[in-house]
């Protein structure tokens, strides 16, 4: 009595070319029977230099020459093994997935290969000389001397009835759809929602065009894009050939092998010969959110982790024609950030499972970050890890939508972070005064401090030193080399100094000197603001009661500041030009110039 034949078996895949262009759709045409084998339990085929071999339930091994199905012998007679579920072969040798473990032909006779605990192989792949056995209990993998389970499947999907490699990547068809492995040790499933209905039992899988189809028990399935499937052939396949238990490629024909129903051939629009399919079933561009997706490199796509971050990839800056996985995922912890700057979300890209590729063409990297996590007054920026240090990359911010995009041409792990918030001090002696939330505003940018004793002095004058320090970080002005005046050479702010003067934002008096230690008035704190800030002129005079004793160098800048809203006249009236500003007039002028 026959052994009952499972269902699912091993397809080896004859990769067919590269898919031309044009829009994704459902192929036209119908199915028709090759031939008519005395078993029609066509439990799995092989193709081998475009010959097709099937595996029947009675142990025997049929080959199709084109016109006729023969007998090539099998394994009538081995009753442990005569029920041949998969076939395979690797490092030249023919290897058969059974009810009772795996097989290996030496041209001879058949021995069996290590010992699976108990599970009978429903379908056998190879790849770089390692065999893959999918069982009720996923997929196995034979090093040359043991085997070991690959990954964790879920639950649902334990049972793998078929296994197919493709570009290093293992798909296995189970009772849950297809899944991928990509060596990560992580399994995904392939297709969004998976397959609908009572196609989510998958027991066969081959590519043509690098598109992967799915044999199930209510016809055939493809995932032209690797996001979506659909059925092959208008109305499916009659009958008992609906149940479809394995499949093959042969110049361009999809073989199914069915349960009860024989073979039949599909042909696949524009497939000529071993050139692969035409335009109609072009790969489309991929948008996947779900930090994973298959891309195509005729397509190309974007594949985001959330709003997180995502990768935009043009059609043809992948390597090579076929489908990869390309895989978004936050890392936690990252490698530690620069000093003086803190990480605000930092992610790896990879494609295959490879955390280091390079690209044809630039690719694009968007990132969200949150602006809670930027110091005000600083800006994002992305930078990537070369293994030892980051490095700095150029991107464009998007304060509307909190985005940062960058361009790149190699794949690793990229972080968003901004510079860290400076610790504010804790200053005694403001609370409660008019300045204070000024003063703090300050303090948090690291723009002013406090004394050695803890306080901030607000009533106290200002020096013209101590102001451009202040201005100087404030407005986070550049370094760089300008006067050096005959009192400022060897003083504690002489960079600063230097630095304001190179942006043209101080000047000295007319015999060299800066007066670093003078207290600064009014109308220079004008000048200077209206400088820094680089503020428009505004038209008009001044309209105080003592304008006259405004300095003509100070006229125009104290009608801009003024009109800016940065600074104020007194009650009475008067600007008082000369008057020495205190420490909280200074700190209240710079904040009303920052929100300029």
């Amino acid at each position: 009595m026959k052994k009952f034949l499972m269902y699912v078996v091993l397809a080896v895949v004859l990769v067919l070319g590269t898919a031309g262009p044009g829009p994704a759709a459902q192929p036209p045409g119908n199915w028709s029977a090759v031939g008519g084998v005395s078993d029609p339990y066509a439990g799995c085929l092989l193709n081998v230099n475009d010959v097709l071999y099937a595996g029947a339930g009675d142990g025997n091994i049929w080959s199709w020459d084109g016109t006729q199905w023969i007998n090539v012998g099998g394994l009538a007679g081995y009753t442990v093994i005569d029920s041949v579920q998969g076939l395979a072969a690797a490092n030249g040798t023919v290897h058969a997935g059974t009810l009772e473990g795996v097989w290996a032909w030496d041209g001879s006779a058949w021995s069996r290969v290590g010992s699976l605990p108990g599970y009978a192989v429903w379908s056998l792949a190879t790849a770089n000389g390692t065999v893959y056995a999918g069982t009720k209990d996923g997929v196995w993998a034979w090093d040359g001397s043991a085997w070991s389970q690959v990954g964790s499947l879920t639950a649902g999907a334990a049972h793998v009835y078929t296994l197919i490699t493709v570009n290093g990547a293992v798909y296995a068809g189970t009772e849950n759809g297809v899944w991928a492995w990509d060596g990560s040790g992580e399994w995904y499933q392939v297709g969004s929602g998976g397959l609908p209905g009572d196609a989510a039992n998958v027991y066969s899988l081959t590519t043509v065009s690098g598109k992967l189809h799915a044999a199930t028990q209510v016809g055939v399935w493809a995932c032209w894009d690797g996001s979506s499937w659909y059925r092959v052939g208008s109305g499916g396949l009659p009958g008992k050939a609906a149940e479809i238990s394995s499949l093959a490629a042969v110049n361009g024909a999809l073989h199914a092998g069915t349960r009860g129903g024989g073979v039949w051939s599909f042909d696949l629009p524009g497939s000529s010969g071993g050139n692969g399919g035409g335009g109609s079933d072009a790969p489309r561009p991929v948008h996947s959110t779900t930090g994973s997706a298959v891309v195509y490199p005729s397509a190309g796509g974007t594949v985001g982790l959330g709003s997180e971050a995502s990768v935009t990839i043009p059609p043809g800056a992948l390597q090579g024609g076929g489908g990869v996985k390309v895989t978004v995922r936050k890392v936690a912890p990252p490698p530690p950030a620069p000093g003086g700057y803190t990480i605000i979300g930092a992610y790896e890209f990879t494609v295959n499972g490879l955390d280091h590729y390079t690209f044809n063409s630039p690719v694009t990297l968007t990132f969200a970050f949150d602006p809670s996590m930027v110091a005000e007054g600083t800006t994002p920026a992305v930078y990537y890890h070369n293994g030892t240090e980051w490095v700095l990359l150029t991107g464009t911010v998007d304060r509307n939508r909190n985005t940062i995009t960058v361009t790149v041409d190699h794949f690793t792990v990229y972080a968003v972070m901004a510079k860290a918030p400076v610790q504010a001090p804790d200053l005694k002696d403001i609370a409660g005064h008019w300045a204070q939330n000024g003063i703090e505003k300050l303090a948090s940018l690291g723009a002013v401090t406090g004394y050695r004793d803890g306080t901030f002095r607000p009533d106290n004058r200002i020096t013209r030193a101590e102001f451009t320090v202040v201005l100087v970080k404030a407005f986070k002005l550049a370094p760089g080399r300008g006067r050096v005046f005959a009192d400022t050479a060897g003083h504690w702010a002489g960079d600063f100094i230097s630095a304001a003067a190179a942006g043209g934002i101080v000047e000295g008096y007319g015999d060299s000197r800066f007066g670093p230690d003078d207290p600064v008035t009014r109308e220079q704190m004008a000048a200077m603001i209206v400088k820094a800030a680089n503020l428009s002129p505004a038209p008009g005079e001044p309209a105080f009661a003592d304008s006259g004793n405004i300095s003509a160098w100070a006229s125009g800048p104290v009608v801009t500041a003024v009109k800016n809203g940065i600074i104020k006249g007194y009650a009475d009236g008067a600007f008082r030009p000369g008057a020495y500003a205190t420490r909280a007039e200074a700190v209240m002028m710079i904040v009303n110039a920052l929100d300029k």
